[in-house]
């Protein structure tokens, strides 16, 4: 009977010590995504105002694409990357190990991809090109979307009988739809936008 007692008491203790590892665990991860969206914020890439200096290694290549509104087919072409989900959903840091940017000593490969991103960004932002898209999704943003179609993002906003207040160029969509109570949610708001890009490039 004491043995069972003591079993059941180091089952407890294991549970008790393996429930803590994960309150720590998940209390970590929140704390660090609280930090993040505060510079996210102090630094203004959630409303399109941040500089190219703002960019870090825990970002993925679709965050970066989005908050400054430049074609992923560019920046991943100009890197000499293969475009695909995998690669989008990467992060900046994990990016630069898998493709061994240079330098290679001291992680300065990873302050040095940052680098090439930015300046990549500052190109695209000289001479725009409209890479086009293949379909569109709930993160991308209106701001996204007109420079990666050559379609005037004042257009978008006319027809779409949505207002440029509040950065509302510079949201993902699925925040849009709720912020603005876009009639018909998501899908309707993507049926439009596409409606509005197909007569755009009629009109072209």
């Amino acid at each position: 009977m004491k043995k069972i007692l003591n079993n059941k008491k180091c089952i407890a203790i294991a549970l008790l010590v393996i429930g803590g590892m994960c309150i720590s665990v998940y209390s970590l991860r929140a704390y660090h995504a609280y930090q993040q969206w505060q510079y996210i914020q102090h630094q203004g890439i959630n409303t399109g105002g941040a500089n190219v200096g703002a960019i870090r290694p825990w970002m993925t290549m679709r965050y970066v694409s989005v908050a400054y509104a430049v074609p992923q087919e560019y920046i991943f072409d100009s890197l000499n990357i293969p475009h695909n989900r995998q690669n989008s959903n990467k992060t900046l840091g994990s990016l630069t190990q898998q493709f061994q940017f240079q330098p290679q000593s001291e992680n300065n490969n990873v302050s040095t991809f940052i680098l090439i991103v930015g300046d990549t960004i500052t190109a695209y932002r000289q001479n725009p090109v409209a890479s086009g898209l293949k379909d569109i999704r709930p993160w991308m943003t209106l701001q996204y979307i007109a420079n990666s179609t050559g379609t005037p993002i004042e257009d978008l906003f006319s027809q779409l009988n949505i207002t440029a207040d509040n950065n509302n160029g510079f949201k993902p969509l699925k925040n849009l739809v709720n912020e603005s109570d876009f009639e018909g949610g998501i899908t309707h708001l993507i049926d439009n936008i596409e409606n509005v890009l197909s007569r755009d490039q009629g009109n072209q």
